[in-house]
């Protein structure tokens, strides 16, 4: 059986504000563990806060 997965082509963000918070949402593909340490490390650091 072969397993087959649906995944985005390229990075997206979206913004939601509800009463004073905003909440930011960012989506990759990723292919490797490598590609997560290349998004994740920037966002932690523009986003220390979050």
């Amino acid at each position: 059986m072969i397993t087959t997965y649906k995944t985005i082509t390229s990075p997206t963000q979206a913004e939601f504000k509800d009463k004073g918070s905003r909440f930011i949402a960012f989506a990759y593909p990723i292919r490797t563990l490598a590609d997560v340490k290349k998004y994740l490390d920037p966002l932690k650091e523009e986003h220390h806060k979050a």
